[in-house]
């Protein structure tokens, strides 16, 4: 099933700021995990990171890593746009090979690559979108992020979703080339 037109519709609705992004996540962390039977503690526990760290992801209070925040979504078997959108409750199924995929800062950076060239910009081509969308972003940090050399965050994910025009799930479930 495909959400990705009516997730761009939704998205162009309006411009979404940085803390109503970190809200939704939250929000949505907070609901599945609750779905999915876990504790704080015990989820914590499963991604490696402290219940104080976890608080603060479900509670909107920082930014979180993609690489994480797929962590999470592999954690309670759930998919992308569960957590990174509003229309979660629209999803059926997760894709199986996503559950045990390892996304790290150097897959999720080939990723934003992969994406930023098949929409044919370049890295300075990148940047000047993402100023005008009012969140400048030099071409060495852009670098850094395809090269996995820097932490891609949600609210600087979510910006990278708008100009490369896909969801969450699109992101995390193509075939890259070589994989």
């Amino acid at each position: 099933m495909n959400h990705t037109a009516d997730y761009n519709r939704l998205r162009m609705l309006r411009a979404v700021t940085d803390d109503e992004i970190l809200i939704r996540v939250a929000l949505n962390v907070r609901m599945m995990k609750t779905l999915s039977r876990y504790g704080t503690n015990r989820l914590s526990e499963k991604l490696g990171i402290t219940p104080i760290y976890l608080d603060t992801i479900q509670y909107g209070k920082q930014t979180t890593p993609v690489s994480l925040g797929v962590k999470i979504c592999q954690t309670l078997k759930i998919t992308p746009n569960m957590i990174f959108t509003d229309d979660f409750f629209m999803e059926s199924e997760t894709d199986k090979s996503f559950l045990y995929h390892t996304f790290d800062h150097k897959d999720i950076g080939m990723r934003c690559k992969y994406f930023r060239e098949e929409q044919n910009l370049s890295l300075q081509d990148l940047s000047n979108r993402l100023k005008e969308a009012n969140y400048p972003m030099s071409v060495n940090r852009l670098q850094k992020i395809e090269e996995g050399k820097e932490t891609l965050t949600l609210v600087v994910f979510e910006r990278l979703l708008k100009i490369f025009d896909i969801d969450p799930n699109t992101f995390f479930y193509e075939e890259l080339e070589g994989e």
